[in-house]
């Protein structure tokens, strides 16, 4: 880390402080929640999930709580009598992609830390993929070039999903079921399998990967 680097991450970790500071007080009982989506250390997959953190950043969001005082706390604490301290810091994993797995299991072994895993019952049950992951695939394996009227016909695919989205976001009596059957019929070109494997659609855990989690008491 050259010394521009140092410099910033140490005004970062100071001014983090300095906010931080001001949420705790003697009298209130004070959690923060770090959310993540899914963690992807992969950089080809990545540009693809910008939502998607690696393992290495989340232990050093996680670390920097630490500094400050923060303790570590689950979801079945928050509500407890022996609910301890005035700043604690809990996490979640939304959506229960399988790419959380083994970071689960690191954090739980290095932080005896038990995150949350919020699901989509309906996903985990189906094994397919979000309706906006397969309609973003689908733009970038397609080649044809009139796809929906929200976008120009010869919208970047980055573009012309951002474009799409903010029409569907628009329009409150659109249901996304409806939009992912006109993308299909748009995109015949493209096979469900290539989505399926596309970098840019999560695999998702099952409910036999869901219990063993469960069951090692690595979540909640």
């Amino acid at each position: 880390m050259n010394l521009f680097n140092r410099l910033l991450f140490w005004f970062e970790n100071r001014q983090g402080y300095l906010r931080l500071r001001r949420y705790r007080n003697q009298d209130t009982r004070f959690y923060a929640v770090l959310m993540y989506h899914g963690v992807e250390n992969d950089k080809l997959k990545h540009q693809f999930r910008p939502c998607d953190m690696s393992e290495q950043a989340i232990r050093k969001e996680i670390d920097f709580y630490l500094r400050q005082g923060y303790e570590i706390c689950s979801y079945v604490d928050v509500n407890s009598d022996d609910f301890a301290g005035h700043s604690n810091l809990m996490l979640t994993f939304d959506d229960g992609h399988r790419n959380i797995a083994q970071t689960v299991s690191n954090l739980s072994r290095h932080y005896q830390i038990r995150p949350v895993i919020g699901i989509c019952p309906g996903v985990v049950d189906a094994q397919t993929p979000f309706w906006f992951e397969e309609i973003y695939a689908r733009l970038l394996l397609s080649k044809r070039k009139e796809i929906h009227p929200a976008c120009a016909s010869a919208a970047d695919p980055h573009v012309a999903f951002r474009q799409i989205m903010d029409y569907y976001q628009s329009d409150l009596t659109l249901k996304s079921a409806e939009l992912l059957s006109a993308i299909r019929r748009a995109t015949g070109d493209v096979e469900a399998e290539q989505v399926n494997a596309h970098p840019a659609v999560h695999k998702n855990l099952g409910w036999d990967e869901l219990y063993s989690l469960v069951e090692r008491n690595l979540c909640v």
